[in-house]
């Protein structure tokens, strides 16, 4: 289940603990897609994922979850 997060004032700088990238190659152009995020979204989104609780993830969790959640995105 999601957790409602506080939003962010726009402009400023936000905090991040994870990144993934795709990049996507094309005849016409090329575009890179970064995602990041905090610890506790990623926490939260991967323990959605794999049906756990997040105080039970692993560090290799976490990042496999997000490089498939920008696989996702990008596919």
């Amino acid at each position: 289940m999601f957790e409602d997060a506080d939003e962010p004032t726009p402009g400023e700088n936000l905090p991040y603990q994870y990144e993934a990238r795709i990049d996507i190659h094309g005849d016409q152009k090329d575009i890179s897609l970064f995602w990041l995020s905090s610890d506790r979204f990623a926490r939260m989104i991967t323990a959605d994922f794999l049906g756990v609780s997040a105080e039970q993830l692993t560090l290799r969790e976490i990042e496999d979850a997000l490089k498939e959640l920008a696989n996702m995105v990008a596919g």
